[in-house]
């Protein structure tokens, strides 16, 4: 592959946010992690990853993080959530917080994307409530959401 190419692949498949320093050094702003056209920097993620990450992408959402092993695996457990859904609540998903941690993906990857979307959207009415109150200084009402929120996280594990 001729450097031209390999940094087009990296700069269209591999990085996320590809920026251009000061010095004219490339970087994926997202991860820090320099441009550099070895093989090794080519093949960090199978092909199967690097499209249910397109495939994510689509949608908003960004790289998940973690291991190598992780990536690949929950690249292609995100994805597949989000095929399982409409365009309104994939993109909900795959912008939400939780979607770029490989710990949420693992632990829901026998989970519905219909069930992923309606405990995300639970969470947030719930941390909707709970930021309200709070603003109103009810502390009851706030211990009250807080605890609702962290029940439903640790049943689900993340």
């Amino acid at each position: 592959m001729s450097r031209e190419k390999d940094f087009s692949f990296w700069k269209e498949e591999i990085a996320d946010m590809p920026t251009q320093d000061d010095k004219g050094n490339w970087y994926d702003m997202e991860t820090g992690i320099p441009y550099s056209p070895s093989p090794k920097s080519r093949s960090a993620l199978s092909t199967e990853s690097i499209e249910a990450r397109k495939y994510s992408k689509g949608f908003g959402a960004k790289s998940v993080t973690g291991t190598l092993k992780q990536k690949n695996w929950v690249e292609k457990i995100r994805a597949s959530k989000l095929r399982s859904l409409g365009t309104d609540e994939a993109i909900f998903i795959a912008k939400h917080d939780f979607s770029t941690h490989p710990k949420f993906w693992i632990n829901c990857k026998n989970k519905t994307g219909t069930e992923i979307y309606e405990v995300l959207k639970n969470l947030r009415r719930i941390k909707e409530l709970y930021d309200e109150y709070r603003e109103k200084g009810d502390l009851e009402l706030v211990r009250k959401y807080s605890r609702e929120y962290n029940n439903i996280t640790f049943k689900f594990g993340f």
